[in-house]
C-alpha cells in the first residue's frame, strides 16, 4: 500500500457554501473546443503537425463506420471470471471507435459520421454495465458468478471504467452538442447520473476515496468531477460532489513524498496524475479560477517527476509494474510546463506530439489539439547529476547529465507493500548508451492471479526476477514491514553513493542480521565510468547458513569468462567483474508478460560457519560496441 505524506492541500478546506458560491457565480465554461468553432477545427485540419494525428483519426472512424459497433457478449465478459483474462470483452475498441468518429465529425463538418456516431453513444449508453470484468470480481453485492447483476443506482460499483466511461461521454455530449440526436443526448445525462453521479453522492465505502490509495483515486475522482460539471444542472447537487471529490483527491496527493515522487512510476503519473490535471484544469475554467486544484505546492514537484526521473529523454527506471518507455501525452506537458515553466517538459511535449504513434483517445486527443502551443520552443535543462527522493526512496545518478549516451544507474529502497509492487528493494538498473543494460523486468501480464494472493508466484514480482541478494536461499518477503532502510546519500568528487540496509526485506528464516548494500557511480573510474556494488551481510548465530547469491538481470545476451561476466547490447555492453566470488552462474527464464528472455547472472558466495560476515563485490564497467 501507499504511505500517505503530510501535504499543504488548500481544496481540503473548501465548505460546501464556498464552493456552490464559485460554481453560482460563474458562467459555465470548459477548457475544450465545441463543435461551434469552425474556426479552430479548420485551424487543427490546417496545421501540419497534426496531420499524423488527424489520418489516424480518420482512418479508425471509417473503419467503424464501415464495420459498426463492436459487438460484447456475456460469454466474454465472462472470460475474466472463467479463465482470469481480459481479451474476451473489447471495450475499449468501442470507446477508440467512438472516439474517432466524435472528433472525425468535428473536423469533417459534415453529417457523413453522425448516424454511426449515435450508434456508438447509445451502444455505450445501452451497455448493461461500465464496470470492467476485472474490477467487478469478487464483490457480491454487483456480481453474480462474473456476471453483473441488477443493482439500484446507491448500490452500484464506480469503479475505473465507469468513472472513464462517464468522463468520456459527458465530453463528447458537451463538445458535440446539438449534432447529437436530442434523445441520445438525454439518455447520455440519465446513464451518468444513474451509474455515477448517485452513487458517488450516497455511498462513503467506496475503496478508492479514502487512503491508503493510488491511481485509482485520481482517475475515478476526475471521472466522477468532469462528468458532473458537463452534467449536474443543479447547483447544489454539483457543489457537493465537487467537494467531495476535493476532500477525496487530497488523499490521492497524499501518495507522492515531498520530492513529488510516485513509487508507481512514470506510467501511473501519466494515467493518474494526468487524470488529476484534467479535474483541476475543468474546475478552474468552469470557476474562472475560484477553485483550482493546482494550488497545492506540492503539484509543481510532481509535475516534474517525469524529467526529474529520466534516465535518458523517454526513458525511465521501470520498477514495479512500470515499462523502461513511455510517451507523455502532449497536452500533458505543454500545460504543466507552461504552468511550472518546466523547459523540458515542454521539449517532451514537442517530441512526443512528433513521435505520434497513440491509441486514439477522445480525451487525450482532444487536449492535444486544444491545449497544444506549436509555436512554443523550449531550452530543456540538463538533468541533476543525483536526484534522490527521501520518501520513495528513489535515486538516479548520471555519469554524463549534458549526455544521453552517457552511464546511468538508478535504484530504490522503498517496501514491498507499495501500489503494485514488487518484492525489490534495493534493485537497480544500469543504462548506457540509452540502453537498459541491468534492467528490471517491469509489469507481469495483468490477469487475476497478478492480483491476487498469488501474485508473488510470478518472476516479475518475485526477488528472482530483481537485481536483489538472495540469502541462504530465501528471496524478499511481501508487506509494508519489508522495507529498507537510507542509511547514507552522499556525493563527493566524482563519486555518488547509496547506502541501504536491507535486512528487514528478507524472512527470519534467511538468518540475517544485516545486509548493507552499497551501490556508487564513480564517474572518474574507466573511459566512461564505473558502477560499483556490494552486498556486506552478517549473518545471525543461529542462522541456517551463511550462502548469499547477488543477482544481475537483464534482457541482453550474457556471456561469461573466467573472471566476468559480459552483458552486450546493440551500442553498449557493461563488462562485471566479481571480487572474492566462489561460484557464477548464468540463467534464463521467460518473463511472464513479454514472453521476453530474462538472463540472470548469480555470483555466489559462502562465508562457513554462522555467525559469519560475508562481502560480495562487483565492478560494472561500461564500453561502447564497435560497429
Amino acid at each position: 500500500m501507499q504511505p500517505s505524506y503530510e501535504h499543504q492541500y488548500p481544496p481540503g478546506e473548501w465548505s460546501k457554501a464556498g464552493v456552490r458560491a464559485a460554481l453560482a457565480g460563474t458562467p459555465e465554461r470548459f477548457p475544450l473546443p465545441n463543435y461551434g468553432e469552425a474556426d479552430f477545427w479548420r485551424e487543427v485540419e490546417e496545421t501540419s503537425s497534426f496531420g499524423p494525428l488527424i489520418e489516424r483519426i480518420y482512418d479508425r472512424a471509417e473503419t467503424a463506420e464501415a464495420t459498426g459497433v463492436v459487438p460484447l457478449h456475456a460469454s466474454g465478459y465472462l472470460e475474466y471470471y472463467r479463465h482470469g483474462t481480459r481479451t474476451g470483452y473489447p471495450v475499449t475498441e468501442r470507446r477508440r471507435n467512438l472516439a474517432a468518429l466524435a472528433i472525425a465529425t468535428c473536423l469533417d463538418r459534415t453529417d457523413r459520421f453522425h448516424d454511426p456516431l449515435w450508434d456508438h453513444l447509445w451502444a455505450l449508453c445501452e451497455q448493461t454495465v461500465w464496470t470492467q470484468p476485472a474490477h467487478l470480481v469478487g464483490d457480491e453485492s454487483a456480481a453474480n458468478q462474473g456476471l453483473p447483476r441488477p443493482v439500484e443506482p446507491e448500490n452500484r460499483i464506480v469503479a475505473l471504467g465507469t468513472a472513464t466511461m462517464a468522463k468520456e461521454l459527458a465530453e463528447i455530449e458537451s463538445v458535440l452538442g446539438e449534432v447529437i440526436h436530442p434523445a441520445v443526448r438525454e439518455r447520455i445525462h440519465h446513464e451518468i447520473d444513474r451509474r455515477v453521479l448517485t452513487p458517488f453522492l450516497v455511498r462513503d465505502d467506496i475503496h478508492w476515496l479514502e487512503p491508503p490509495t493510488n491511481n485509482w483515486n485520481a482517475v475515478c475522482n476526475a471521472g466522477v468531477l468532469v462528468a458532473a460539471l458537463h452534467t449536474c444542472r443543479d447547483t447544489n447537487r454539483l457543489a457537493r460532489i465537487v467537494a467531495k471529490v476535493a476532500r477525496s483527491l487530497g488523499h490521492y496527493l497524499g501518495g507522492f513524498d515531498a520530492g513529488g515522487c510516485t513509487a508507481e512510476g512514470v506510467g501511473y503519473w501519466r494515467y493518474g496524475f494526468g487524470a488529476y490535471v484534467h479535474a483541476a484544469k475543468h474546475l478552474e475554467v468552469r470557476t474562472d479560477g475560484e477553485l483550482s486544484l493546482f494550488s497545492p505546492p506540492l503539484l509543481e514537484r510532481i509535475a516534474a517527476f517525469p524529467v526529474d526521473v529520466e534516465l535518458s529523454p523517454g526513458r525511465y527506471p521501470p520498477f514495479s509494474d512500470a515499462e523502461p518507455t513511455y510517451r507523455l501525452p502532449p497536452h500533458l506537458c505543454y500545460e504543466l510546463g507552461e504552468r511550472y515553466d518546466i523547459q523540458t517538459l515542454i521539449e517532451r511535449g514537442n517530441r512526443s506530439l512528433a513521435a505520434g504513434g497513440a491509441d486514439v483517445s477522445f480525451e487525450g486527443n482532444v487536449r492535444d489539439l486544444a491545449w497544444t502551443h506549436l509555436e512554443r520552443t523550449a531550452t530543456p535543462r540538463d538533468p541533476e547529476r543525483t536526484t534522490y527522493f527521501a520518501g520513495c526512496d528513489w535515486w538516479i545518478a548520471r555519469g554524463m547529465p549534458n549526455q544521453p549516451a552517457g552511464i546511468v544507474v538508478a535504484a530504490k529502497g522503498g517496501h514491498n507493500g507499495e501500489s503494485h509492487n514488487h518484492n525489490d528493494c534495493g534493485s537497480f538498473v544500469c543504462q548506457f548508451q540509452e540502453e537498459l543494460l541491468v534492467t528490471d523486468p517491469g509489469s507481469g501480464p495483468y490477469e487475476d492471479r497478478y492480483f491476487s494472493p498469488d501474485r508473488y508466484e510470478y518472476l516479475s514480482t518475485r526477488s528472482a526476477g530483481h537485481s536483489v541478494p538472495q540469502l541462504n536461499g530465501h528471496e524478499q518477503s511481501p508487506g509494508e514491514t519489508n522495507a529498507a532502510t537510507v542509511v547514507d546519500c552522499e556525493q563527493r568528487g566524482d563519486v555518488d553513493r547509496l547506502l541501504l540496509d536491507l535486512a528487514e526485506c528478507y524472512p527470519h528464516e534467511a538468518g540475517v542480521e544485516t545486509l548493507r548494500r552499497s551501490i556508487v557511480l564513480d564517474r572518474s573510474g574507466g573511459e566512461h565510468g564505473r558502477v560499483h556494488l556490494e552486498d556486506e551481510i552478517t549473518f545471525a548465530p543461529n542462522a541456517p547458513g551463511t550462502s548469499a547469491t547477488s543477482q544481475i538481470v537483464s534482457f541482453l545476451p550474457m556471456t561469461s569468462t573466467d573472471t566476468s561476466v559480459v552483458i552486450t547490447g546493440e551500442q553498449g555492453r557493461v563488462v562485471i567483474t566479481p571480487e572474492s566470488i566462489d561460484r557464477v552462474v548464468l540463467a534464463e527464464q521467460t518473463t511472464d508478460h513479454w514472453e521476453n528472455s530474462l538472463r540472470q547472472a548469480q555470483f555466489e558466495q559462502s562465508a562457513g560457519d554462522p555467525p559469519a560476515t560475508l562481502t560480495l563485490s562487483l565492478e560494472l564497467e561500461p564500453t561502447t560496441v564497435e560497429q
